[in-house]
C-alpha cells in the first residue's frame, strides 16, 4: 500500500511537561533537539507522537499550572494540513491525558524509538512469522515506542528464507540487501558475514576475526539496531516501496546514547543517506553533533534555572555551529556551567587573586600548579606564564 508522505511543521505546548509555553517549529528534514536535561526534550517527542495514537499517554500539565496543559501539533500529509490536539489535566502517576483529535489512521507513518534499544544476545529457538501489524500496534508504538527484541528473529527469517526462491517478495529482498550494508556503515572493517542455519546467530567479520554481532561494542550495536530498527518496522508495516524510500517520520530518543564521539557523526550522516525522504526528530547531549550539525538543524531548548525553557536564539552563519567550539557549544547551546574540573577552576581563580594581590610567591605556586594540569600543547600555559611575567620577573630577581 502507497502511503501519503507525512512531514512535522509546528508543536505548540502550553502548561505541559516542564513548559509554560512554547512553540517549536521543525525542519522538513533532520532536526536535533538539544539542551541541558530537564528541559523538555523527550516531552517533545511524546507529544508529536501523540498526535497519531488513540492509546492512553501520561503526558501531564505544569507542576506550576492550576489549569490543564494544551497541545497541538501541525503536519502536511500528502500535501494537507492538518492539526492534531489535546489537553492534560493530570499530574500525579496513572493519570492519563485527553486527545482531542489525534490522526490514528496516520500512525503507520511515524517511528518513535525511545532510549531504551540494543542488540542484545538471546538464544533462538525457531525463526517465527512476522508479529500481527496493524492501526492498533502502530497507534500503541506511538506511545510505548518500537520494541527492538525482535531483530535478531527478523534479520534471521529473512537471511535463512532468502535461499529459497520466491520466498521473499523484491521489496524484501531490497531490504535484506540494505540491512547488510548497514553493518559497514560506521565501520567499513566489520562486515555482514552470515546467520547460522542451526543456532540463528548473526555472523560478522571484524579484524578480529567471525564473531556473534552481540560481541561487539554496545556503541556499535545500539547503532546497528537503530538502522536495522528502521528496516525492520517499515517492513513489516507493510510498505509498498523498499524502506530506503519511507517518506515518513522517525523519531529518536537520545540518538547519541552510548556512542563513542567518533560515531556520534556517523550515525547521523548514515540516518539521513540511508533514509533521504524521511523527517527526523531526534534529541542529543552530543555537541559533535550539534558542531557538525547543518544550519537549522539544531533546535536547542534553554532554560536559565527560574523560567521555563524556551527555543534559544543564536546568531549563526549559513555554517551553523561548524566553526564553534565544544565548549562554546557546551556553555552557550547545552547549558553547561563550566566545562573544566571544579580543581581546575579554583587553581584559575587562586592565580588571578594572586596577580590581582601582587602576590609573587602565590604566583609562583599557583602558575605551578597549573602548570601540572594543563594539557602539555594548550594555549593556556603560554597565556598564563604571560601573565605572570612581569609579577614572577620580581620575585626571581
Amino acid at each position: 500500500m502507497r502511503i501519503d508522505p507525512i512531514k512535522i511543521e509546528k508543536l505548540e505546548l502550553r502548561d505541559i511537561g516542564c513548559f509554560e509555553e512554547i512553540q517549536i517549529d521543525f525542519s522538513s528534514r533532520f532536526n536535533l533537539l538539544c539542551g541541558a536535561n530537564g528541559v523538555g526534550k523527550s516531552t517533545v517527542l511524546s507529544v508529536v507522537a501523540r498526535a497519531f495514537s488513540h492509546h492512553q499517554s501520561a503526558l501531564r500539565r505544569r507542576s506550576a499550572s492550576s489549569q490543564p496543559g494544551n497541545w497541538s501539533v501541525d503536519f502536511v500529509k500528502g500535501g494537507v494540513s492538518q492539526r492534531a490536539t489535546g489537553s492534560s489535566e493530570g499530574l500525579l502517576p496513572g493519570e492519563h491525558d485527553k486527545p482531542q483529535a489525534v490522526f490514528v489512521e496516520s500512525s503507520r507513518s511515524v517511528l518513535y524509538f525511545k532510549a531504551t534499544r540494543d542488540f542484545l544476545y538471546s538464544r533462538l529457538e525457531a525463526i517465527a512469522r512476522d508479529p500481527p501489524s496493524d492501526t492498533n500496534h502502530w497507534s500503541n508504538s506511538a506511545i510505548l515506542g518500537i520494541d527492538q527484541g525482535d531483530l535478531k528473529r527478523w534479520l534471521a527469517n529473512r537471511y535463512l528464507f532468502s535461499a529459497h526462491p520466491g520466498s521473499l517478495t523484491s521489496r524484501q529482498e531490497a531490504d535484506l540487501a540494505f540491512a547488510k550494508e548497514c553493518f559497514s556503515i560506521l565501520d567499513h572493517r566489520v562486515r555482514f558475514r552470515t546467520v547460522d542455519a542451526a543456532s540463528f546467530d548473526t555472523y560478522v567479520d571484524t579484524p578480529q576475526g567471525s564473531v556473534p554481532f552481540e560481541y561487539l561494542s554496545s556503541g556499535f550495536r545500539a547503532s546497528l539496531a537503530m538502522l536495522l530498527g528502521i528496516i525492520r518496522e517499515i517492513e513489516i508495516r507493510g510498505f509498498e516501496e523498499p524502506a530506503q524510500s519511507f517518506s515518513g517520520v522517525v523519531l529518536i530518543d537520545e540518538l547519541d546514547l552510548h556512542l563513542h564521539p567518533t560515531w556520534q557523526q556517523a550515525i547521523v550522516s548514515a540516518l539521513k543517506k540511508a533514509y533521504p525522504f524521511a523527517q527526523f526528530i531526534v534529541t542529543t547531549h552530543s555537541p559533535h553533533m550539534i558542531q557538525h550539525a547543518e544550519n537549522g538543524e539544531v533546535i536547542a531548548l534553554v532554560s536559565d534555572g527560574t523560567s521555563a525553557p524556551r527555543v534559544g536564539k543564536f546568531e549563526t552563519s549559513r555554517y551553523g555551529f561548524k566553526g564553534w567550539s565544544l565548549e562554546e557549544i557546551l556553555t552557550d547551546v547545552m547549558g553547561l556551567s563550566d566545562t573544566t574540573s571544579e580543581i581546575f577552576s579554583n587553581a584559575m581563580r587562586q592565580f588571578d587573586l594572586a596577580i590581582e594581590r601582587d602576590d609573587s610567591e602565590s604566583v609562583r605556586f599557583w602558575m605551578t600548579e597549573l602548570d601540572a594540569m594543563i594539557h602539555p600543547t594548550s594555549h593556556l600555559r603560554k597565556l598564563i606564564r604571560l601573565q605572570a611575567g612581569p609579577i614572577r620577573g620580581r620575585f626571581d630577581d
